[in-house]
């Protein structure tokens, strides 16, 4: 296993995309044709590992929180959104009736139970079971020393979900909007460990559900969940998806007319800096330099703090990668007002 220590923090990322806004675009289709870097490896929302995978669960599933088109969390698979008690450490939520999935389907508690207990359980081997080490008796889930029904979480009724926390944590909000989503309990019996390897061994409670991949294929779509509960305000019926690995492949897509939004980074970005067509965004990702503290000569504090000193970051962004990334000096992006 490779020890490494995390030391500088180098360039908070700009995302930039080519955005079609001519009669290639959705409005004219009623469909998007968009374009993503590789092949996700699941759908499964509690052993996803990689941003590709995220991708397709964000499009396809929803937890009990949500951002709106404003950046504002609202309330998603929830009725509202909660205020803790006993402390800050129990949340207790109420689920929507008409909460639905693709199958017809309620959404219960259960789901989400199951969801919690199944990512912990250290069986899964989640990448990312870490994102619950709040939640009561996690550390004697994640060893194997507890059972996963003794996590902090449980089903009071049908609509009404639990959860109890070692700590309080004040960004526990945001990580209900983004990372505690819920699974389809029997999908999962059914499926096993097949549950998620693709479209079809899984279901889903989003505005979105996938068809058409296989688990290896480079292309598919999503299409309208009409059981989403609010199907009505989901405007595009259709979502093409197109794996473009190469850059030169994506651009020539986007200019072909062939797709209407495409990420480009590098050369492309300035090449096309004038281009009415790109668009750009901050992103609350950054770049790192790494040294191997269990090596001698690279454990020094002298060392990582001189190679702090001598990089000039606003050199490196705008001069390297020029494409409206900016100074990172520590690992919490500064001004996230401009992140969105």
């Amino acid at each position: 296993m490779k020890h490494k220590l995390v030391v500088l923090s180098m360039a908070l990322l700009m995302s930039v995309t080519l955005s079609a806004c001519g009669s290639s675009s959705a409005s004219h289709h009623k469909a998007l044709n968009v374009t993503l870097p590789d092949e996700p490896a699941t759908v499964d929302p509690n052993t996803s590992y990689d941003t590709n995978s995220a991708s397709l669960i964000n499009q396809t599933m929803e937890g009990l929180y949500k951002y709106n088109g404003d950046n504002k969390l609202v309330a998603g698979m929830a009725t509202k959104v909660v205020k803790p008690t006993n402390g800050g450490k129990t949340y207790t939520f109420t689920l929507r009736k008409d909460a639905k999935w693709s199958n017809g389907k309620p959404v219960t508690a259960n789901d989400f139970v199951t969801s919690f207990r199944r990512t912990v359980d250290p069986k899964t081997k989640a990448q990312f079971a870490s994102i619950y080490d709040s939640f009561k008796n996690f550390a004697g889930v994640q060893s194997g020393k507890l059972s996963p029904d003794k996590l902090g979480v449980k089903a009071l009724n049908a609509h009404k979900l639990q959860i109890q926390l070692s700590r309080p944590v004040p960004y526990f909000n945001g990580l209900v909007a983004t990372k505690y989503l819920p699974v389809n309990a029997a999908a999962v019996k059914k499926y096993g460990k097949k549950f998620g390897t693709n479209a079809e061994t899984s279901v889903y409670n989003g505005p979105y559900k996938l068809v058409g991949w296989t688990g290896s294929n480079s292309s598919w779509h999503y299409v309208k969940n009409p059981y989403y509960y609010n199907a009505k305000g989901v405007k595009i019926a259709k979502v093409n998806v197109t794996v473009a690995k190469d850059q030169n492949t994506s651009v020539n897509l986007f200019k072909g007319g062939k797709v209407d939004v495409t990420s480009v980074t590098g050369q492309y970005v300035r090449q096309n800096k004038d281009d009415p067509e790109m668009h750009t965004h901050l992103t609350g990702r950054l770049n790192y330099l790494y040294f191997n503290s269990k090596r001698e000569k690279t454990n020094s504090m002298n060392l990582r703090k001189a190679m702090s000193l001598v990089i000039n970051r606003k050199t490196l962004t705008d001069s390297v990668l020029q494409d409206g990334s900016k100074p990172a000096l520590s690992a919490v992006p500064r001004n996230d007002q401009d992140l969105y």
